[in-house]
């Protein structure tokens, strides 16, 4: 008689075979688990406590290649560019608003040395005394966090004096005083077109600016 393979199915792949529960019998090696890994963003389950870093567990360098400007951990700002001086376009507008400020102070001053100060004139010409001395002074001193504040105030009264100034000076003209006329005209260009350039410029360069101060001061 001869002898018959009991099992008429042979393994194909020369695995051990499997007890009714779906573990190997005795006497074969037991099928070790595979570790997950983790997902992308997600962290190990138990290895650090809440509070501190993170290992970076897939090598990633800081994309940026920059130190964080906020003082935060992380990566740092893609648009960050470390400055070390005052931008140009930000002195120039500084120096016109405390050239006005101061102006404007000297006016509030005046209208209360002569005792019949108009309250609306006076409270216009205080606010923007200090609006504009304020302005200039944290932005030299690089303390400012943004040009956006004066630089608004000067285009707008920038703009009302120019206008207001062309205006007198055009009926200035229209009663027959031409020399008059010409001389508000030309105080209205340079007093108006001074406040109103400044404002320009503090727009445009204030990107730069805060650039600086972040540079200068880590942000805030």
């Amino acid at each position: 008689m001869s002898d018959q393979n009991p099992n008429p199915t042979p393994n194909p792949y020369n695995q051990p075979p499997q007890a009714p529960n779906g573990y190997a019998p005795n006497g074969y090696a037991q099928p070790q688990a595979q570790p997950q890994q983790p997902m992308y963003g997600q962290q190990p389950q138990g290895s650090y406590p809440p509070g501190y870093a993170q290992p970076n567990p897939y090598g990633q360098p800081n994309p940026y290649g920059q130190q964080n400007p906020y003082g935060q951990p992380g990566y740092g700002q893609p648009q960050f560019t470390p400055r070390h001086s005052l931008p140009g376009g930000a002195i120039f507008a500084a120096i016109v608003w405390v050239i006005f400020g101061a102006l404007y102070l000297l006016s509030a001053l005046m209208q209360l040395a002569n005792g019949r100060p108009q309250p609306l004139s006076l409270m216009i010409a205080l606010a923007l005394g200090v609006v504009f001395m304020m302005g200039s002074i944290t932005t030299f001193t690089g303390k400012a966090r943004s040009l956006l504040g004066p630089a608004i105030v000067a285009i707008i009264f920038g703009s009302l004096t120019l206008i207001a100034m062309l205006f007198v000076g055009s009926l200035f003209r229209g009663f027959g005083g031409g020399g008059a006329a010409g001389l508000v005209m030309l105080i209205g260009v340079v007093v108006g077109g001074l406040q109103l350039t400044s404002g320009i410029i503090g727009c445009i360069t204030n990107r730069k600016y805060k650039e600086y101060n972040q540079t200068k001061h880590g942000g805030f």
